[in-house]
């Protein structure tokens, strides 16, 4: 089943976290895990028409946009970041 939900999440990025952590433990798994993963499925069940959409034909190349700022803040001279990221023409993250 986590084979499955790993395959699944090149299009359903808003559950890679969840099958994340469930693999983790898949070595030796307790009964939570296994409620989190009957959770998952109960999530999917209910979302199923959202997700990512890869048209056929169409530009599929990543773009990515980073703005970095290397502690360059006085205060705290803590390193900032910031990021778009597009695969075509939809926006990922």
């Amino acid at each position: 089943m986590i084979r499955n939900l790993l395959y699944l999440t090149t299009s359903r990025p808003d559950i890679i976290l969840a099958v994340r952590l469930v693999a983790w433990y898949q070595s030796s798994p307790k009964q939570s895990h296994i409620l989190a993963l009957k959770r998952i499925f109960i999530y999917l069940k209910g979302a199923i028409n959202y997700g990512l959409w890869y048209p056929k034909g169409k530009e599929f190349t990543l773009t990515t946009y980073i703005d970095v700022d290397w502690a360059n803040c006085i205060d705290d001279m803590k390193s900032m970041n910031g990021g778009a990221f597009y695969l075509g023409e939809s926006f990922l993250s």
